[in-house]
């Protein structure tokens, strides 16, 4: 253990609801402050899940078939990958870079690949940049950062990726394994002779799940990490959705920087384009601070801060929102607000009156409802858009149920955590719901905002799945994540509830047990309730007007 003076750990969560550009940095801690606690060995998330069952589409895609091994009598694809991604990589770095591979040893006694870059001349001790990665670790661009500041650049595969060891044995359900496993590098990494302690992160989209895992880790050697469109628990957020396959953040210890704007994991898409009529404030910008400035820098006093972008009517300059916006706090006060569904496709304040009110589709696997905008991809303009795509190429679809409000009269604005609570039955023992929460345009564009699904069989929470009896009605309580929007006035609020969205969610073939592929996949009869005893809802986190009415350019109203 290093006796270097520590850190204060920090902790940051994070999901890919919107595009997150994240620095995190602590304060220093005076001498004497305890070492930091051993990596937790249990769940170290906010909701444990607890554990899952095998989902019912899990053997529809076909089996890959056993790649033959190497020859052994020339090099290997792996070994050309690494000469040529060493020579890339030396390419960007200063003239008489030295290098060092090692395989560094994990306490459980798997070894890592690590590539060691050592500035050309001396001793250090130096900050040492970190990307462990389960892609190719040939990636140098965190070093520019550090502009003529010498470092140490560590690139290292995590468990069972490319060279290193623990094939197997990295645990993609909780994570704990990359906490682990990042407690243990900075702790080799602090007893280098050319290391003074200091370790920065950095990485975006896959790059960023080690680093966003690492701090759960809490070790006192983790000064920064630099992370963006990205998360933690890839199982949970990325490959799940309330179970179907397929918390913003938390800094108790230092000081957090994160900026949320309205993009996605590359260019949006659709007719909507969000153009900020304000900018982030200078004082909440000095809680933001790079990787040079945490690793070699001197400590400033700055607040968290989140600057999250508030969208708005794009298609009418004086429209409040379009502004960013700065708290120190999430979430922010806000009043979460029912919008109940009523027969007929009305969505209103009011709970309906109607003892037996229901509406019924049927669900059909091998006719699935086709995904449309969204963020459940990288966006490729030759493949596909992401983003508040029109919804009205699905509008004569019989397999969606639309419930709409009647035209605002004055703006609503939301910010936070948007809930689904659907009260459902179905002939089938497991089949999905689907919810998209949607901005209707005066002139009739549908744009999804979120977009979420929920398998049935989790009624009673994640780590209690069961099947469904005919005839009985049950809860789904569908999280579907945060946003922050202004409905402008004349605008109407939409949820359209269905049953699948493909390829957005893998298509649900309506049986409790896997099936060997979708001949097997049966039709469903859904049922969303919308009586009084049974009120299906949209909730949502309703701001008060006046926090954001006036936040902007002489546009505002």
């Amino acid at each position: 253990m290093s006796t270097r003076r520590p850190h204060v750990a920090l902790a940051i969560l994070m999901s890919v609801v919107l595009a997150v550009a994240a620095a995190v940095a602590r304060a220093e801690e005076p001498a004497g402050t305890p070492k930091a606690p051993a990596p937790r060995t249990g769940s170290a998330y906010e909701s444990d899940p607890g554990k899952y069952v095998e989902e019912p589409t899990k053997n529809m895609e076909p089996e890959t078939p056993a790649r033959k091994p190497a020859s052994t009598t020339r090099p290997s694809a792996a070994d050309a990958m690494n000469a040529a991604g060493l020579k890339k990589v030396l390419a960007k770095l200063p003239e008489g870079t030295r290098h060092e591979f090692v395989m560094m040893p994990l306490t459980d006694g798997v070894r890592l690949a690590t590539d060691v870059f050592l500035p050309p001349e001396g001793d250090g001790p130096w900050p040492t940049i970190l990307l462990r990665t389960q892609y190719s670790r040939w990636d140098a661009r965190a070093f520019r950062s550090m502009g003529d500041t010498p470092c140490v650049l560590v690139l290292q595969n995590v468990r069972g990726s490319y060279g290193s060891e623990g094939a197997g044995t990295f645990d993609s359900h909780s994570f704990d394994s990359d906490i682990n496993d990042g407690h243990d590098t900075f702790e080799w990494i602090a007893r280098q002779k050319w290391s003074n302690g200091k370790v920065g992160m950095w990485g975006p989209s896959g790059h960023g799940i080690a680093p966003c895992n690492a701090m759960w880790s809490l070790n006192p050697h983790l000064t920064v990490i630099d992370v963006n469109v990205t998360g933690d628990n890839a199982y949970l957020h990325w490959t799940f959705s309330n179970g179907a396959r397929r918390l913003l953040y938390s800094a108790p210890h230092g000081r957090a920087y994160v900026q949320i704007s309205p993009g996605g994991h590359g260019a949006i898409g659709g007719d909507l384009k969000f153009k900020a009529r304000n900018r982030i404030p200078a004082e909440a910008l000095k809680a933001s601070r790079g990787l040079k400035e945490c690793l070699a820098g001197e400590p400033q006093e700055a607040k968290s801060c989140l600057a999250y972008y508030l969208m708005g009517d794009t298609k009418d300059a004086t429209a409040p929102g379009n502004v960013y916006m700065v708290t120190d706090h999430w979430p922010v006060e806000h009043t979460p607000t029912s919008y109940y569904m009523h027969t007929g496709g009305s969505l209103a304040l009011e709970a309906s009156e109607d003892k037996a009110a229901k509406a019924t589709y049927v669900y059909d696997p091998k006719n699935p409802v086709p995904s449309l905008g969204g963020n459940y991809d990288v966006s490729d303009p030759k493949r596909l858009q992401i983003g508040p795509l029109d919804q009205r190429p699905l509008k004569d679809r019989k397999d969606i149920l639309r419930f709409t409000s009647a035209p605002l009269t004055e703006p609503v604005g939301i910010t936070g955590k948007v809930w689904a609570e659907l009260h459902v039955s179905s002939d089938a023992p497991d089949t999905m719901f689907t919810a998209k929460l949607v901005d209707i345009y005066p002139d009739g564009y549908e744009a999804v905002i979120r977009e979420s699904a929920m398998l049935a069989r989790y009624h009673q929470g994640l780590n209690k799945p069961a099947p469904l009896q005919t005839g009985k009605v049950y809860k789904l309580s569908m999280d579907m994540w945060s946003t922050a929007l202004v409905f402008n006035t004349g605008h109407r609020i939409a949820i359209h509830v269905s049953s699948s969205s493909e390829p957005a969610y893998e298509v649900h073939p309506n049986t409790y047990e896997p099936v060997a592929s979708i001949v097997e996949a049966r039709a469903a009869r859904n049922t969303v309730h919308l009586s009084t005893d049974h009120a299906s809802r949209l909730i949502l986190p309703v701001v008060p007007k006046e926090t954001y009415i006036n936040v902007g350019a002489s546009g505002a109203r």
